[in-house]
């Protein structure tokens, strides 16, 4: 039995557990888990030194070390997880090094980047004073996001001029995403269809998935607050063949190629979030991780054996004409929140409805913020707690089976958008 080590806590670390295991030669363990990840014997530690030590404990080969380990979450990823993984073995790490992980951790390096590498992208401003972020705006760099991590939710769109002040002021002053909004990143807005674009890279070769689109605002009709995102669907027609080509080319080669030229090599998921404008599409911003729920509905429709892809990206030249198959039909995935997300609220409420949801009909579940308690029943632990993913031959029944499922599961305060698959 091959073991792999996914260091996640949410469900993007259960999809990726899930997809790993539909090959019965390999078994995946979760580190630090949820309630559906966890396995008796195995370490919940959250820190690296934890994470390091874990991975020599429940090592199965020749080395003392699992066969595969994939690096989920961004923070995890500046700390320089990979980096020390990769000292320990050399090979079999699924993620970007430190430096490399700047692509998402500092927004205003990333854009500089672009600028270097004539990538498509908005102009910008990036700015260190309320002063000057109210400049940027009054000069029509309307988007604001904070430079550092913030969880998927770092991004401000001020519609007027008093907004853009209260905006700033919660970013630079308030400090609501921590350090992070030391510094801002002003961005022209950007108009059309937004859609998340992910490849698997060894550093010189990249294979796409497929497209996906996500909603990030809190209500139905888009509407509300910037989340981590409250769904995401996925199908084959969301990009066509021509539009992957032309992202290829102009945005993902050029990446590898300058990030190798700059000596910060490239490996593992590279996330690109696009805008179809109508000057092309153009970089919302890059992440260097799976995105959470966008890699659910693109999990659920790969037919290829997903372990052997994660492999194959650790090895130099690894990737070189290696070709995906996909189901030919649609997925749709809805998030189940606390009704006071993306603010702050109490968790440990029990939830119920798992199983009898999960047993339905082309439905997967997928545990995000959840653990168990000392009954042992499942509670929530996190703004965002169950993604439930429905497939469908149309957007329309993936999404009336995953609302459907999304109705048998319960826990209080649970909230969740029925418009998911809409507006794409």
């Amino acid at each position: 039995m091959k073991k792999a080590l996914i260091v996640d806590s949410g469900a993007r670390g259960a999809a990726l557990q899930w997809a790993i295991e539909q090959d019965p030669e390999w078994q995946a363990v979760v580190m630090p888990g949820n309630a559906q990840t966890y396995r008796k014997g195995y370490s919940t530690s959250s820190d690296v030194e934890g994470i390091i030590d874990e991975a020599f404990r429940c090592g199965v080969n020749k080395y003392g070390t699992p066969d595969l380990m994939i690096v989920g979450p961004e923070a995890y990823l500046e700390e320089g997880l990979a980096d020390e993984l990769r000292m320990m073995i050399d090979r079999w790490v699924v993620g970007p090094s430190k430096k490399a992980a700047r692509l998402e951790t500092s927004k205003g390096w990333a854009r500089r980047f672009m600028r270097r590498h004539n990538i498509p992208h908005p102009k910008f401003r990036i700015v260190d004073s309320a002063y000057d972020a109210m400049l940027a705006y009054d000069q029509q760099f309307s988007v604001l996001k904070a430079n550092g991590l913030a969880a998927g939710k770092g991004v401000k769109i001020p519609e007027s001029r008093g907004e853009a002040g209260q905006a700033i002021h919660e970013m630079m002053t308030d400090r609501i995403y921590g350090d992070a909004g030391q510094v801002l990143v002003c961005e022209e807005r950007m108009m059309g269809p937004e859609i998340s674009f992910h490849v698997v890279t060894d550093g010189l070769n990249a294979v796409p998935l497929l497209g996906a689109a996500d909603k990030k605002r809190r209500f139905d009709g888009d509407k509300g607050p910037n989340t981590g995102s409250m769904g995401a669907s996925c199908s084959k027609q969301i990009m066509s063949q021509r539009l992957v080509d032309e992202v290829m080319e102009d945005v993902v080669y050029p990446t590898l190629r300058g990030m190798a030229a700059e000596g910060y090599p490239y490996q593992g998921f590279l996330y690109v979030s696009l805008m179809l404008t109508e000057d092309g599409p153009k970089v919302v911003e890059f992440n260097v991780r799976p995105g959470d729920p966008e890699i659910l509905v693109i999990l659920a429709l790969l037919k290829s054996n997903f372990a052997e892809l994660m492999v194959k990206c650790t090895e130099p030249d690894g990737l070189r004409n290696h070709k995906l198959e996909w189901a030919d039909c649609t997925a749709v995935c809805t998030v189940l929140a606390h009704d006071w997300y993306p603010g702050k609220g109490s968790t440990g409420t029990v939830i119920t409805g798992l199983d009898q949801a999960a047993a339905l009909q082309d439905v997967l579940v997928f545990q995000a913020g959840t653990k168990q308690n000392q009954d042992g029943e499942v509670i929530t632990n996190g703004g965002r707690v169950v993604d439930v993913v429905g497939l469908g031959d149309t957007m329309k029944q993936a999404s009336d089976r995953s609302i459907a499922a999304a109705e048998v599961i319960n826990f209080r305060t649970k909230a969740f958008r029925r418009d998911i698959a809409l507006g794409l």
